[in-house]
């Protein structure tokens, strides 16, 4: 079982992306904007309260900001971080997960941060809807009857094929990410409904979403001998983990282990 020795840089080289002139002028653009929504979203309240008087100021602040999980893919980390960075400007709280590492503490931590949340944005995307975490995560902010917002960050998404908790719930495109959907974000965010009450009892808790690559590091790492159809089944899985983007590195790491066991075939 041979790799490539390109393998190991696949995945610099498919986020190396040159932006064309047009690209950049409205990168340049949004980020300019997203300065002036933080500037005008620390000055407003207080020019309309010494105007106008503290009385007008309750009009702007009668949605209280709600406390936001933003649940997406470990591919799409650059789009989410865009995305999280508008919604603080715009003045809420934000949470979303940017630990690496997995195992059941930081699952009980994501779990108990979807119950603490006001507002589940799911950032929809080929990878997050493949993704078994994020599966997970949306069917437990549904049991917990939470108030869903998916925001559209990808291409490559068919909507008719959404999962029944997401597919009835209009979306927020943001996959420009310019001035126009920054402020349909803005205007989802700030007419929507926090979650109600938390249900009593509360549903089963999802059990911890294992990679496939974590049982197959498990075996390769094994002291005990590998049959022949369990070494056949390993090198699927760590081809499957080679064609993908945020496992790549992982399983080409469980190549080399695997190639090297006294075992092997």
């Amino acid at each position: 079982f041979c790799v490539s020795g390109t393998a190991r840089h696949s995945t610099a080289a498919r986020h190396q992306k040159r932006q064309t002139p047009y690209q950049a002028n409205k990168a340049h653009d949004a980020a300019h904007f997203r300065v002036a929504l933080q500037i005008v979203s620390f000055i407003l309240p207080r020019w309309v309260c010494g105007n106008f008087g503290a009385g007008c100021l309750t009009h702007l602040t009668q949605h209280t900001p709600m406390n936001v999980f933003l649940s997406y893919s470990r591919v799409d980390v650059e789009h989410v971080q865009d995305l999280a960075t508008d919604i603080g400007a715009i003045g809420f709280t934000c949470w979303f997960d940017r630990e690496l590492s997995g195992g059941q503490a930081w699952w009980t931590s994501i779990l108990q941060s979807i119950r603490d949340c006001d507002l589940y944005l799911f950032a929809l995307s080929r990878s997050s809807l493949d993704s078994t975490a994020c599966q997970r995560e949306y069917e437990y902010a549904h049991a917990l009857g939470k108030t869903i917002l998916p925001v559209l960050v990808a291409d490559q998404v068919s909507v008719n094929l959404l999962p029944p908790a997401l597919c009835q719930i209009h979306f927020v495109d943001y996959r420009l990410k310019d001035k126009a959907q920054t402020l349909s974000l803005a205007r989802a965010l700030q007419s929507i409904t926090a979650s109600p009450p938390l249900p009593d009892p509360l549903p089963p808790e999802p059990p911890v979403p294992l990679s496939y690559l974590s049982q197959a590091s498990q075996d390769i790492q094994s002291s005990a001998d590998l049959p022949y159809q369990r070494q056949a089944e390993l090198v699927l899985e760590l081809k499957k983990g080679l064609r993908g983007n945020s496992t790549v590195d992982d399983a080409l790491e469980l190549v080399y282990k695997l190639r090297n066991r006294r075992d092997v075939f």
